[in-house]
């Protein structure tokens, strides 16, 4: 068989491990809504949205950890890898330890922010020493996945996160007790974190047979440099971690726990979709960077625009997708129980249609160096949001929330980032809407007429008909993009080098 190129396998992994992600989700939500209640369920997602805000903590070392890795290896400095390592593992074991602090506020502060049945007050307190167990042990465990992209090897870390995806997914569908359940999914996310962080440790010393973490290899002057790349990136890092939970919180706190269910729910779709785009965009990231260490000014341009194409098709897809077959789906989904979801998700769907097709231009600018303009950008973002929300979630309730989640991502992180994007690498306004916005929208409007046409008529109510209406738009829909974006030529040389070859006797 011809070699296949690196980033069209490391695509496939990521695909692949958003697909049973995604596989996941769609069976353990509705399952655990069913069986907890919305109450309970609520009080879960509340739990991860506390402990979510330590995610500040980490100080965007993983971060940094992945960006140096490939620049070193770009420079062919393999010594210095080492050194990373295990200066960002010893400065991450600290971390673990405020977390553990951390943890113990948490205790106090969950049940005076939040109503908690009497009957729950238990269960919830020995989920939240879980959870934040759990935390303290992902954050040094998080330098061996930055080792892994900075290798550019999306599909060795696939290979660790799609099998204990199912593991857990399993799990919760057997093992959650009937009187802590909370407690019960706890411990299943612990067993199962450290499962996949002792994998992918074993996994990086087979790819690095002269990895070795020691506090001999701990440097003052790698610290300064971690701490030059991670002080902007913690700042990407926390709004990462805290925007997505400003609008659950403050949903908790005004609306109840069961409406922070709903959004939840219209939320999910939309992360799924998020994660998509970025996991299939992400694996450029690396050779953005590597471009940059090297001053290839041509190669980022081109992954500006190719990339950009590419970034655009999956937003039209996931969009219109959505936008057609969300309430069936919703209905379907959630037995009827969550039809009120659909409207949050159109407006977060819609918010996220210009920040989703610039994953890639965020790859060019982290690649590029560019981390305390993101930064800036994701402050602003937080800068927007949460007035919005507090001043829609009055009158607008549960949409008004949307709207200000909505506004926010689609300026700071689509808008704002956008036209950075085009002014850094000289590429005109006008010649990125030409060769990126209008030829894929072209492309694509008749796979999305046709499918609002299938979905009027038919009104898919059962997943049979959800499901053959999505894949028959999903192939549609490839097809007609991979011709009109890259080319007959292309796509059959695509195909030649994905296609076994035959030996010298003629097989396969």
């Amino acid at each position: 068989m011809r070699r296949q190129p690196k980033t069209i396998w490391n695509i496939i992994a990521n695909v692949a491990g958003i697909v049973v992600n995604m596989i996941s989700g769609l069976l353990v939500m509705p399952y655990l809504i069913q069986r907890l209640g919305n109450t309970t369920y609520g009080l879960w997602i509340l739990i991860g949205t506390l402990t979510g805000y330590f995610g500040v903590l980490d100080l965007g070392v993983p971060a940094a950890v992945g960006r140096l890795i490939a620049i070193h290896r770009a420079r062919g400095e393999p010594a210095h890898i080492n050194v990373v390592m295990s200066t960002a593992f010893a400065l991450l074991l600290i971390v673990s330890l405020g977390v553990c602090v951390a943890t113990g506020v948490a205790l106090m502060l969950f049940p005076a922010l939040f109503a908690v049945p009497a009957s729950s007050a238990l269960d919830v307190h020995y989920s939240l020493i879980l959870v934040g167990l759990n935390l303290a042990l992902a954050f040094p465990a998080s330098v061996f996945s930055g080792l892994l992209w900075g290798y550019a090897r999306f599909d060795l870390q696939n290979a660790i996160d799609i099998p204990t995806l199912a593991l857990r997914t399993v799990l919760s569908l057997t093992v959650v007790s009937a009187t802590m359940p909370l407690t019960s999914l706890g411990a299943i996310v612990l067993v199962v974190t450290a499962l996949g962080s002792v994998s992918k440790m074993l996994l990086c010393y087979k790819l690095v047979p002269s990895l070795q973490l020691s506090l001999l290899h701990v440097q003052r002057k790698k610290i300064r440099e971690i701490f030059s790349i991670s002080g902007w990136m913690s700042i990407i890092s926390w709004s990462r971690t805290l925007i997505p939970q400003i609008a659950p919180t403050l949903i908790g706190v005004r609306l109840g726990s069961a409406a922070v269910t709903t959004f939840t729910v219209a939320r999910q779709l939309v992360v799924y979709a998020n994660i998509f785009s970025i996991s299939a965009t992400q694996v450029m990231t690396p050779g953005a960077t590597g471009a940059y260490a090297t001053n290839s000014i041509d190669t980022q341009k081109q992954l500006f625009i190719e990339g950009g194409k590419f970034a655009c098709a999956l937003t039209i897809f996931f969009v219109a997708g959505l936008f057609c077959l969300g309430m069936p789906f919703i209905h379907w989904w959630q037995h009827g129980l969550q039809d009120a979801a659909y409207r949050p998700l159109l407006i977060l769907m819609l918010g996220e249609s210009l920040p989703m097709s610039q994953w890639l231009t965020y790859s060019v600018l982290l690649g590029a160096g560019r981390q305390r303009v993101l930064a800036l950008l994701a402050l602003s973002e937080g800068a927007i949001c949460v007035p919005l929300i507090l001043g829609l979630i009055g009158s607008g309730r549960i949409a008004g929330v949307c709207i200000g989640v909505a506004v926010a991502g689609f300026l700071a992180r689509g808008v704002f980032q956008w036209l950075y994007g085009t002014r850094l690498l000289q590429v005109s306004l006008a010649s990125y809407i030409r060769q990126v916005f209008l030829p894929v929208t072209l492309a694509a409007a008749p796979s999305v007429a046709l499918l609002y046409v299938a979905v009027t008529v038919l009104q898919p109510q059962s997943f049979g008909s959800i499901f053959a209406l999505g894949i028959t738009y999903g192939i549609l829909f490839a097809a007609t993009l991979a011709w009109a974006i890259l080319g007959y030529a292309r796509v059959k040389a695509l195909i030649s080098t994905a296609a076994p070859q035959p030996d010298s006797h003629g097989n396969a």
